[in-house]
């Protein structure tokens, strides 16, 4: 009973009673993660989640991150997808809690800033190597063509648009910009990367803050969030 009362006075327990009314008409269980969070869909692709215990969206991993989105990473399929060695499980917000980074825990560790040789060799050759890589990707060749979606968070409507890179492309409030995109060629598995920026007509200041100005990747979009309050943007893929 306490349970149902919460649900209908308040919207950061689990779900609201509209939503548990929403589930038992239209919602389709599509999988869960290992924190307990409940992902669904409805007839018409409307996609949420609802939290096990209160509400906090850094509780959702990556994948079903990208999944609430429309990128298919076969999550909805193989629940349990297999991860490499060197990830780690998901960890939500620690802010505020015991398990947050705290920089007086080690203040009274000892730091070596004596650079030795083999400290210096191994600057060195960084320093080669990054080099050679910022002449590598100088003359890496970019797509012409980059399509992205555009979820409005009001309606709930999702738009693929095609934008040519290096121009401005007008959605509604937003002007995106795409600069660069590139498609991995060495991995199993592609990834697809873009350098795009974006910024909000409505907003003041316009031409001195963008709304987003960074890299993108179309398998992982949590890693550069795009924050803004009526619209998401997310790449998913790029050709020439």
């Amino acid at each position: 009973m306490l349970t149902i009362l919460k649900q209908i006075f308040t919207w950061w327990n689990q779900q609201t009673f509209g939503t548990r009314i929403q589930i038992l008409f239209s919602g389709k269980l599509v999988g869960s993660d290992k924190n307990g969070n409940k992902y669904y869909e409805s007839k018409s692709g409307r996609r949420w989640v609802i939290y096990n215990g209160e509400v906090e969206a850094s509780k959702i991993p990556n994948e079903w991150y990208s999944w609430m989105h429309y990128i298919n990473n076969k999550i909805e399929n193989e629940h349990n997808l297999k991860k490499y060695d060197w990830q780690k499980e998901h960890l939500p917000n620690q802010t505020g809690l015991k398990s947050s980074y705290h920089p007086k825990k080690y203040n009274n560790a000892k730091k070596n800033i004596k650079v030795g040789k083999a400290n210096s060799l191994l600057l060195a050759f960084f320093f080669i190597l990054i080099t050679s890589n910022t002449f590598a990707e100088t003359f890496e060749k970019s797509e012409t063509i980059a399509e992205l979606s555009v979820l409005d968070k009001v309606s709930s409507k999702n738009s693929n648009i095609t934008v040519s890179i290096g121009e401005e492309f007008k959605f509604q409030n937003l002007i995106i910009k795409v600069l660069r995109c590139y498609n991995s060629k060495f991995d199993d598995d592609p990834e697809v990367t873009a350098y795009m920026q974006v910024t909000d007509k409505t907003m003041n200041n316009n031409d001195k803050v963008f709304v987003f100005n960074d890299w993108t990747f179309a398998s992982s979009p949590s890693i550069r969030p795009f924050d803004h309050p009526v619209y998401d943007v997310w790449l998913k893929k790029c050709y020439s």
